[in-house]
């Protein structure tokens, strides 16, 4: 094995997203360990408690994005990260209306962003603060609603042939399900699916575009599904050779209309 080039001040070293490799690349002038769990279009989900006891061991912090879970489905300053990153454009909001950024830390960290905003100039204007206040005041209702949704729609996909990998972390098939039923609360709205052999973008591009019920949107969270073609942005594993994918958000909507709506579209596609 080859010794990892040292890094200088600024540089970053890329892990894989399920942070399986993250000790051995620790080097001594790593100063900080970030993450995404469940990880963005492909839901790897990390084990917390396993990676912030390595990187407490080598007196590094660990700095988590949570927006997928926005505090509600996992809380993971108590399963021992640092720092959490939460935007609040979405599920905390909840009506795709603000853009807003939340940080949470723990009190060692803290020192660290306490003057921060105020230096830097970071505002954030009463309307938006009123605006995030009022959607917390039905996560719970509509953090539930969602999962409710996304459950009933990942059940049909799977009866769907075109379909050869749904990724969402309650499933069994799930890498690291076990982990997220350990740590999670529940799921979200969001679920990547990739076409089976045979099927290309083009075919993925039509079937969005039949869609009735799903707008075409990146910043999920809101009451509305979304969906998108899309690729995995990964650079420490390969997926260059999968695919293609779509990824989407689940809403409010009635279920059983999304299901429909999947259908028809789906059929303008198959291959049978």
């Amino acid at each position: 094995m080859q010794p990892l080039p040292q890094q200088g001040q600024g540089d970053v070293t890329f892990c894989k997203a399920d942070c399986s490799d993250v000790e051995s690349l620790i080097q001594p002038n790593t100063k900080l360990i970030l993450v995404e769990s469940p990880g963005s279009i492909l839901y790897e989900v990390i084990d917390l408690p396993k990676l912030c006891k390595i990187a407490h061991a080598h007196n590094i912090p660990v700095a988590i994005d949570n927006t997928y879970s926005s505090g509600y489905l996992y809380n993971p300053l108590k399963l021992g990260a640092d720092i959490s990153v939460i935007a609040a454009t979405k599920y905390l909001s909840g009506h795709s209306d603000v853009t807003m950024g939340v940080v949470v830390c723990n009190e060692k960290e803290w020192k660290n962003f306490d003057k921060l905003p105020e230096a830097l100039g970071f505002t954030t204007s009463p309307d938006d603060c009123y605006l995030v206040l009022r959607g917390m005041r039905t996560l719970a209702v509509r953090m539930n609603q969602i999962e409710k949704n996304t459950d009933e729609v990942v059940a049909y996909l799977q009866t769907r042939p075109e379909i050869k990998t749904i990724f969402y972390p309650k499933l069994p098939t799930h890498p690291n399900h076990d982990i997220f039923m350990r740590d999670y609360k529940g799921a979200s709205g969001m679920l990547t699916i990739e076409f089976a052999d045979g099927y290309t973008k083009e075919d993925a591009v039509k079937f969005t575009d039949a869609l009735k019920y799903f707008a075409c949107g990146a910043s999920w969270g809101g009451y509305e599904s979304l969906a998108t073609v899309t690729v995995p942005p990964r650079t420490a594993t390969d997926w260059s050779k999968r695919g293609p994918f779509v990824r989407f958000h689940i809403g409010l909507e009635d279920a059983q209309d999304l299901i429909e709506d999947l259908g028809q579209a789906l059929d303008k596609i198959s291959h049978k």
